[in-house]
């Protein structure tokens, strides 16, 4: 079953600023690790449910699952999203370091 995966717009302000954050510190890879992530992220219309549970699911009414994207780096990066039936919708984007998601961000 072959889903949609789409990236809200807060989710996606929060991956373009991810990238400018690369950007300043490593200029030549930011462009890669951005498309490398996208890619990833579209690995998810195939099997989401591959992904377990982010710690903060319970903190909402519905599931929140969490993605990992990892590249060299030591630490990876979060994506958190649900499944609504079809659709593989992209929350938020969580840097190394960045709080756990909470109610009121959502």
């Amino acid at each position: 079953m072959a889903y949609k995966v789409l990236l809200l717009s807060r989710a996606e302000r929060e991956l373009r600023g991810a990238t400018a954050y690369i950007a300043q510190r490593v200029p030549e890879t930011a462009e890669r690790w951005f498309n490398g992530f996208i890619t990833a992220l579209e690995s998810l219309a195939e099997n989401p449910e591959r992904c377990g549970l982010a710690p903060e699911s319970s903190l909402f009414p519905y599931q929140v699952r969490q993605f990992f994207y990892r590249t060299k780096s030591r630490y990876p990066t979060r994506a958190l999203f649900t499944i609504v039936g079809q659709e593989v919708r992209i929350l938020m984007i969580r840097r190394p370091g960045q709080a756990p998601l909470r109610e009121k961000d959502l």
